[in-house]
């Protein structure tokens, strides 16, 4: 008979308080991570939170570090991206209620006010629900 293990010895009685010990943590650290999300203080992907994804062109490449001091005062959770050395700009914005629909103008009204040197050729932004897939 073909075997890939011999002859195998394990004590797991013995071993039982280990088990014990390591799946109570992993309990613990379940419960907590099911607080931090119920507590809204988990900091969740657009995709599960909902929020607004745009697109942005410049007219020149600005550093990235640049696009988050322009958009910390009205937007300090801003996720920006640049794409591939391009004057190009991924954004995401969690949701907020209080500006559903209207987070495009006020995302260029800020860089417009805090970067008059580069400007912003053209947006597309589209809103994102809370869904898990």
């Amino acid at each position: 008979m073909f075997t890939l293990i011999g002859k195998t010895n394990i004590d797991f009685v013995g071993k039982r308080y280990l088990g014990f010990a390591l799946s109570g943590a992993l309990m613990i650290l379940g419960f907590y991570g099911f607080y931090r999300i119920a507590s809204h203080k988990a900091k969740l992907a657009i995709d599960f939170s909902g929020g607004t994804a745009m697109k942005l062109f410049m007219e020149k490449v600005e550093p990235v570090e640049n696009l988050r001091q322009a958009l910390k005062a009205e937007f300090p959770d801003a996720e920006i991206q640049q794409i591939a050395d391009q004057p190009q700009y991924l954004v995401k914005l969690r949701d907020s209620a209080a500006n559903t629909g209207q987070v495009g103008s006020q995302v260029a009204a800020a860089l417009a006010k805090n970067l008059p040197a580069n400007k912003l050729v053209d947006s597309s932004s589209e809103e994102v629900g809370p869904a898990v897939s």
